[in-house]
């Protein structure tokens, strides 16, 4: 079934959504299991919020199962207190209920501490189901490994063939969010090799995830492969000059031509780098931005000079962070952002400049001046205390 016939189903719903509940056993479900079996057209499985047993998932998932128009499932949150080495188990009775559902939609299974092994039961949902356009795997200790393999199965790889697809169909996937997962430079360069195989990403969610330079040089150079990109987020990585400066050259050939949402803050961007990244947004006319996010990247009072610019062209900005960086709050170039805000009607746009990493030259002078003071101070002490040391009673 086609997600275009979906529209005209009527959305059915079961959901145990934040109720806290301990399902251990067959008997703390059967009542929901009867539910379950109960729906017609159920499009809508929400579990999140409660704590899951092996047993319990595994007559939920069979209960799940023949319901062919599911468009969502919701497991964030549900194995708070589990045994690391139960969640991979649960998680295969649910992958083996969606397998062959073409009209699956959003799976969602963030928040769930499943670790590296976690990730290898959803690696013959991804290569055999390409009809998934949302996937949260926020938040689940993947690590280098499991990311890598979460990386392989999106590009459609199978895990016993590593060269050859499992599925030559096109992935449908335009929102992929991974935070949080320890991925590091392993996993990212994997997932980078992985964005040719996602030409309808929309939205890509990668923050926290300990990649350093090279990965991220080598995400940011990939993603040009995905043209449809409007929302990006890789807070909390770390870019660099050669990081920013690869996704400078992306924006300089407006590669991502609906861009809207851009989060790079704590990314380290660097004095030169975040310049080359003002600056391409400016040449490349670039007026589709929203939300941009730069704050703790080390922008100097060059790069703060370039981000008037950057407003005017984009007249839809609601959110821009700079906080953390290195200049002036209150000087001149704070000023003429904060004219440009106004003169595009959003003067609330910018963060609190309250942890700026600058200090100005009359302070530094009063320093040194109260330094000297001091010191003045320290030799007449000690010149008395000589006096003293030398008198006779």
């Amino acid at each position: 079934m086609s997600v275009a016939k979906l529209s005209a189903v009527e959305e059915q719903t079961f959901s145990l959504e934040g109720k806290s509940l301990k399902l251990n056993n067959a008997d703390d479900v059967a009542e929901y299991v009867k539910q379950i079996s109960e729906f017609t057209n159920l499009t809508h499985f929400k579990l999140n919020g409660n704590t899951i047993g092996v047993e319990a998932s595994k007559e939920l998932a069979n209960a799940l199962k023949p319901h062919k128009n599911i468009q969502v499932v919701d497991l964030s949150d549900a194995y708070t207190g589990r045994l690391r080495e139960e969640l991979p188990l649960s998680l295969e009775f649910f992958v083996d209920a969606l397998l062959d559902k073409e009209s699956l939609i959003e799976l969602n299974l963030s928040d769930n501490a499943f670790g590296p092994a976690g990730a290898f039961p959803l690696i013959k949902l991804l290569t055999t189901n390409r009809h998934l356009q949302v996937l949260k795997l926020n938040n689940n200790g993947l690590g280098p490994e499991g990311g890598s393999a979460i990386a392989k199965a999106l590009a459609g790889i199978s895990e016993s063939d590593s060269s050859t697809p499992a599925s030559t169909s096109v992935s449908r996937l335009h929102t992929l969010i991974m935070g949080r997962n320890r991925l590091e430079n392993k996993a990212g360069t994997e997932f980078s090799k992985t964005l040719a195989h996602l030409p309808n990403l929309t939205r890509l969610g990668l923050p926290q995830n300990g990649i350093r330079p090279e990965g991220i040089h080598a995400i940011v150079t990939a993603l040009p492969s995905c043209p449809k990109l409007e929302f990006l987020d890789l807070q909390d990585n770390t870019f660099t000059d050669s990081g920013a400066k690869a996704f400078a050259a992306g924006l300089a050939k407006k590669a991502w031509k609906n861009i809207q949402h851009i989060n790079v803050s704590d990314c380290l961007l660097g004095a030169e780098g975040s310049v080359e990244v003002l600056r391409a947004i400016i040449d490349s006319k670039t007026d589709t931005i929203t939300t941009l996010m730069l704050a703790f990247d080390e922008l100097n009072v060059n790069a703060a000079r370039l981000i008037p610019d950057v407003i005017r062209l984009n007249k839809g900005l609601e959110r821009l962070e700079l906080n953390g960086n290195e200049f002036n709050p209150n000087g001149e170039e704070t000023k003429q952002i904060r004219d440009a805000l106004r003169e595009i009607g959003q003067p609330d746009a910018l963060d609190e400049l309250d942890e700026m990493d600058y200090e100005d030259e009359e302070e530094e002078e009063g320093e040194e001046a109260e330094g000297e003071e001091e010191e003045e101070k320290d030799d007449d002490v000690d010149a008395l205390a000589a006096a003293v040391g030398g008198m006779k009673v």
